[in-house]
């Protein structure tokens, strides 16, 4: 019992010591500084072991001091009581003993240097440890998923907008593929950060990730992954932009589902067949709430909307409840939930998500020897070696510093502001805004002349009823789009092509009608 004992505190003391020994690497570690992204990623890695060391060492600690066994109170008991001056001298007698017959053993400290804690942590050749994210498989899985959906796009268009889904369609979200893809998404997003940042711990972020996400979905903030009308669902229906439609066939393409989520977000009556709704729908454009006549609205539901809200209430009033209900939402809304917090941590890496772009920007201009020399750079902390001939090569500015850009120049593909006769060259200080496009404002004449055939010019024209030909470039204001469509409007119907016409081609390549081409194939 007494070795089992003395055994006892001699690990407190072994505990105890090494908990300090890895605070004072900790401390000569942080006291460096790191040279290149390679190191400050390590120096992270090589904390966080650390402290997970410490934290080891103090639950031993926490355990021995418990003492659930009684036997560390028994070594006290023992060295305190009235035989302690013999006890004393009997463990000193042993340890004589013991380095008599031992006299070669070392005596040893505890001693930690951070330099011998191996690290190993994987990146990609993109992601240069961890300085920029490397999305190229996430990429290609979302052009296939979506390319029967949405129009194709390239590397840098993906890198704009992978965290924001508002234009996602319905049928989209509700394929497996998608949820897949989100899942594959989060895991890269995630690993990539716990990869870079060690040392932030995500569980309590992730725990009020989940509380703000219950809220929003609650109150219909966030776009349910559930159809309309689920069980237990609990966003309010969306309405319908009736002013984008031109007549009750183009509501029609929506289909049912949604001409119904529309009319009941207007508590309209939603039944009948589908001309039925998009007729119903098509009566009430462009009249107040109140003009609405009550052979169209549906009738209240004020006792089912009652027992909605006090069972709402009874979830939120339970102090463990909250927890619960946020789970069973997660549960259920697994795409919203996904695509929630992949936007919440692309918030936190944004700085990231800048660099990388204008990492790719760069590599489309970049030769081999760049990419190896940044590459070498970033893992040794070294500049580019020189070449043989002793020329001097310009040593490029740290991606991370602030740009001085007082004059709010545009950057070029370097990253840096373009030269100043250049911007004055092409008029970029001078501003135009078309209110066709919502006032949007275009810096330069030469932005300005490109947006008239743009989507979003073409989309506003459309808006507007009229076609977006060369007889309206470079008029941006409304009223005098349309005083000009009224007087031009009957020589332009006859310009416009109609599908109604037949043509046909001669074997010298001439655009013929029906009738010219048959008269002439009749003459021979």
């Amino acid at each position: 019992n007494n070795s089992m004992s003395s055994n006892i505190l001699e690990v407190i003391r072994v505990n105890h010591e090494l908990a300090e020994a890895l605070e004072l690497a900790i401390g000569l570690e942080i006291d460096q500084k790191p040279s290149g992204q390679k190191a400050k990623v390590y120096q992270q890695h090589r904390v966080k072991i650390l402290i997970d060391k410490i934290t080891a060492a103090n639950g031993d600690l926490i355990t021995l001091y418990e003492d659930k066994d009684r036997l560390f109170k028994e070594e006290l008991a023992h060295m305190r009581g009235p035989q302690m001056f013999s006890s004393f001298y009997e463990s000193l007698g042993a340890t004589r003993d013991y380095f008599y017959k031992f006299p070669s053993t070392p005596v040893t400290t505890v001693s930690i240097k951070p330099e011998d804690i191996v690290v190993n942590v994987p990146f990609s050749g993109e992601e240069i440890f961890g300085k920029y994210m490397d999305l190229n498989s996430n990429f290609l899985e979302f052009v296939n998923i979506s390319k029967k959906y949405l129009k194709d796009q390239d590397y840098l268009q993906y890198l704009d907008k992978f965290n924001t889904f508002f234009y996602i369609p319905e049928e989209l979200r509700a394929t497996k593929q998608y949820a897949e893809y989100l899942e594959n998404l989060w895991d890269y997003l995630q690993g990539f950060f716990q990869r870079v940042h060690p040392l932030i711990d995500t569980k309590e972020i992730s725990k009020e990730w989940q509380l703000d996400f219950a809220s929003k979905i609650r109150s219909g903030e966030l776009r349910s992954s559930r159809k309309n009308g689920h069980p237990g669902s609990s966003q309010p229906p969306q309405p319908l932009r009736l002013g984008m439609f031109n007549d009750s066939s183009e509501l029609e393409a929506l289909g049912m589902d949604r001409l119904k989520e529309g009319l009941e977000a207007l508590g309209l009556k939603c039944g009948g067949t589908l001309q039925d709704r998009a007729r119903r729908l098509w009566s009430v454009r462009g009249k107040k709430e109140a003009d609405i006549p009550n052979s169209l609205r549906a009738k209240p539901k004020a006792v089912k909307r009652k027992l909605d809200q006090e069972g709402t209430a009874d979830g939120e009033d339970g102090q463990d409840g909250v927890s619960d209900d946020a789970q069973k939402l997660i549960a259920t809304e697994g795409v919203a939930w996904n695509e929630f917090r992949i936007g919440l941590l692309s918030e936190v890496l944004m700085e990231t998500v800048n660099l990388t772009r204008r990492h790719a920007e760069k590599q489309q201009a970049r030769s081999a020897e760049e990419k190896e020399a940044e590459i070498r750079e970033e893992e040794f902390g070294l500049l580019p070696d020189l070449p043989e001939d002793g020329a001097a090569v310009g040593e490029e500015d740290d991606d991370d510093a602030p740009i001085y850009n007082p004059l709010n120049i545009p950057l070029g593909w370097d990253g840096k502001p373009i030269p100043y006769w250049l911007y004055k060259l092409h008029g970029l200080g001078i501003e135009y805004k078309c209110e066709i496009c919502g006032n949007q404002s275009y810096w330069g004449r030469r932005a300005f002349d490109k947006h008239f055939q743009e989507w979003k010019h073409a989309h506003g024209m459309r808006c507007l009823g009229i076609p977006n030909t060369k007889h309206f470039h470079d008029i941006t204001n409304i009223a005098d789009v349309l005083a000009l469509y009224a007087t031009i409007k009957d020589t332009l119907s006859h310009e416009l092509f109609t599908c109604e016409l037949e043509e046909f081609e001669d074997t010298e390549g001439n655009v013929l009608n029906r009738r010219t081409y048959e008269d002439l194939a009749r003459q021979g």
